[in-house]
């Protein structure tokens, strides 16, 4: 059998041929025979103008070219797509472990390895194609996906229950970012969420580009025990303290549900979706997303890793929620209600397309000396928001960090689900570092 003349017979006589061929991205150029070329590219204007498979005779009384139909009817359309696809696919593949290759005899093994990375991120799949669902047949997802929100249904819930509200929970194959000036507490919030996840019986991925998984466990063993940072911090807890950080330790040994990677990890975004893979989350928290080792400068690198997080959210069916930098020069802005302009956020334009939701960090010095915090809505990608940050403890020494809510009367009602007690640990930047 001769694929090419293949093509041309199916396509020539099934109008669906030609779209699913033009909708993989497979062109006239994929042929070997300039006359199957020409043949080919009739075709495809024929449907373009006519809305209609040119057939058999019209190819041969244009372009020369006799099918003998006999050969092919009994083969099935789908056997002779998948194939040229697959033939395709086979080749552009060649075509990359060749120019690997090349890479290779030149001593570059890195550029090799890069090349082939780009290859994979870019490949769409030619060996099997794609074609576009129809809107009017997806008619039954939309009433699942109401029907679970009407039975009461919401994602992983965060710790403070008007952002929960907001954002209906961290829902599958979505990414949520929080974004922050240094030594705000983005560490902070993700050691938090990351807790709250766990305790709710879930399983947590830590990524942890800057910190490392002491520093990270060690955050979280300080709010699980009630304990005070400056204590460990000095070597000087009490006696009653000590026994109870040990005592915490000592109960979570061997437990399973939160699992922390770092640099000293592989922290591409292969090494990272193998990780994903091995420990099966119900939820990725990624801290300092542009030290996820991608190449370029730190414009691309956060690109590439945004567009990575929305890549393998999708392909995991999990949620995401990654951190990033808030611009030294933002300033709030009276036309954003007080808030802070989205455009405050460091290389914003590509998180803010891709992302689910976006909540921005503030406190000033006021602020600090109160120890509150505000969380500003930057974007919601459902439902909508009045502009009213969302107020939250930000106590290290009550380890508070409870949502802070008004009742009718003004009066200030402190919601706080944290079983924590007094401690004292901030941010990387917040006057404790810790001693690893």
């Amino acid at each position: 059998m001769d694929i090419e003349v293949a093509v041309i017979y199916f396509a020539a006589t099934d109008l669906s041929v030609v779209e699913k061929l033009q909708m993989t991205g497979f062109e006239a150029s994929d042929f070997d025979d300039p006359h199957h070329r020409k043949a080919y590219k009739f075709i495809v204007q024929h449907a373009t103008d006519h809305n209609a498979p040119s057939g058999i005779a019209a190819v041969l009384g244009v372009c020369g070219l006799e099918v003998d139909e006999s050969l092919y009817h009994d083969l099935a359309p789908s056997f002779v797509v998948q194939e040229v696809l697959k033939r395709k696919s086979y080749r552009r593949i060649a075509e990359a472990i060749s120019q690997a290759t090349d890479k290779l005899h030149q001593n570059n093994p890195d550029a090799a390895l890069e090349l082939l990375r780009d290859f994979a991120g870019s490949e769409v799949g030619a060996s099997k194609g794609s074609i576009p669902s129809k809107i009017f047949d997806l008619g039954d997802k939309v009433k699942e996906a109401y029907l679970k929100v009407k039975d009461g249904y919401t994602g992983i819930p965060l710790p403070w229950p008007s952002m929960t509200d907001l954002t209906m929970g961290l829902w599958p194959s979505t990414a949520t970012y929080f974004v922050a000036r240094p030594g705000v507490g983005k560490t902070q919030v993700a050691t938090l969420i990351a807790r709250d996840t766990w305790r709710s019986g879930k399983r947590v991925l830590i990524v942890s580009p800057e910190m490392s998984k002491a520093e990270i466990a060690e955050r979280f063993f300080i709010v699980q025990a009630n304990v005070s940072a400056g204590g460990i911090m000095r070597g000087k807890l009490d006696g009653f303290s000590e026994r109870k950080l040990f005592d915490t330790i000592e109960s979570l040994s061997g437990k399973d549900g939160i699992y922390v990677m770092d640099s000293a990890d592989d922290l591409s975004p292969n090494g990272i979706d193998a990780a994903i893979a091995a420990v099966k989350p119900d939820l990725v928290a990624v801290d300092s997303i542009y030290m996820i080792r991608t190449k370029g400068d730190k414009m691309e690198r956060t690109q590439r890793a945004v567009d990575w997080i929305r890549q393998s959210a999708k392909r995991h069916q999990v949620p995401f929620v990654a951190f990033h930098q808030l611009s030294r020069q933002a300033t709030k802005d009276k036309k954003q209600g007080g808030g802070y302009d989205t455009s405050a956020i460091a290389l914003s334009d590509q998180l803010l397309w891709d992302a689910h939701a976006v909540f921005i960090m503030e406190q000033d010095n006021d602020m600090k000396a109160d120890r509150r915090l505000k969380f500003h809505v930057g974007k919601l990608r459902r439902g909508s928001h009045d502009g009213t940050p969302i107020e939250v403890h930000w106590d290290f020494d009550a380890m508070r960090f409870g949502e802070i809510v008004s009742d009718g009367s003004k009066k200030q009602v402190y919601k706080d689900d944290f079983d924590t007690g007094s401690s004292g640990i901030g941010d990387d930047d917040d006057g404790y570092s810790a001693p690893f």
